[in-house]
């Protein structure tokens, strides 16, 4: 009887000492709801369920086999759900403070797909050119999807809710200079469009109407004609525009990209980068005719990489 007892004191002793679990907590507001289809109310599985409440980071889950989710906020305070599914077009929703106690619902509908191919102005695809769609209708705006060309110059964007879009491309290559800490040594550096990220995109003149589920194949983009390194020079000391701290060096490099066949290369990626010192480097793309050049080279070993997917 005596070791009896002295079992249940210590049963006692280790409830009382055990932690709180998240839901105990009398600030804790716990969200439930269930994710289906537009179409027919099927449960769907595995929807990506993330929640956003200014500056505060929770974990997104996923929805079980019945479509249904919990999420777990620390405060009552209205929150954003937005539920995403490959295939489907994502849904947003604001649940305010009041509701967050009600089961929420969504119905995610298919989502529609925008696809094409971008050549460059002689009209060879290209490859990594940053394109992306905006939603154009009454009330809707910003980028509604980014993406980059394949290998053979066409792309894909998928998961796109009805409405009217305008397709936009990535932006044409720039010369930025950029100093190096105190010193007079100057990096020039040539952008290129095979940026993932572009600080500008170019609108086109198409306009695209998509419908639930639809999957439309969109004209050709053609770039405009990219100025090379040579033309942007010449055109930059014809403006008296060319800073003589950006050309630390009279030397230059031409590099010609060809197949095996003897075929000129264009929109090929070259990049120029001394081997002992970083006192100038270049990224570049070739012309129409495979050539590309690099000019204010001070005298110095250099390493050239030249690369194009396929």
């Amino acid at each position: 009887m005596r070791g009896t007892l002295a079992l249940l004191v210590l049963l006692g002793a280790a409830a009382s000492a055990a932690p709180q679990s998240p839901a105990a907590d009398p600030k804790a507001v716990v969200i439930r709801g269930r994710v289906v289809a537009a179409t027919n109310d099927a449960a769907l599985r595995r929807v990506r369920v993330a929640v956003a409440r200014g500056n505060e980071r929770i974990e997104p889950v996923l929805t079980d086999d019945e479509g249904r989710f919990t999420l777990r906020l620390p405060s009552r305070a209205p929150a954003t759900l937005t539920a995403t599914k490959a295939g489907y077009a994502s849904m947003t929703l604001l649940v305010p403070a009041g509701a967050l106690d009600t089961e929420v619902n969504l119905r995610l509908a298919r989502g529609a797909a925008i696809s094409g191919r971008i050549v460059d102005a002689s009209g060879t695809p290209t490859a990594d050119v940053p394109v992306a769609v905006r939603r154009v209708d009454s009330g809707a705006g910003g980028t509604q999807r980014a993406t980059t060309t394949d290998d053979l110059g066409e792309y894909r964007l998928g998961g796109l809710p009805a409405g009217r879009y305008l397709l936009l491309t990535g932006s044409m290559p720039a010369l930025t200079t950029i100093s190096v800490g105190s010193s007079s040594t100057v990096i020039v550096q040539m952008s290129s469009p095979s940026a993932p990220m572009p600080r500008a995109l170019l609108e086109s003149d198409q306009t695209i109407e998509v419908t639930t589920g639809e999957d439309v194949t969109a004209a050709d983009l053609r770039l405009p004609a990219q100025l090379t390194a040579e033309d942007r020079r010449a055109q930059m000391l014809a403006q008296g525009t060319l800073p003589s701290a950006a050309c630390p060096g009279t030397a230059s490099v031409r590099v010609r990209v060809t197949t095996d066949t003897g075929e000129a290369l264009g929109g090929v990626s070259v990049s120029l980068a001394a081997t002992k010192s970083v006192l100038s480097r270049g990224n570049e793309r070739t012309a129409s005719n495979g050539l590309a050049v690099f000019y204010c080279l001070s005298a110095s070993d250099y390493r050239i990489q030249v690369s194009r997917r396929g």
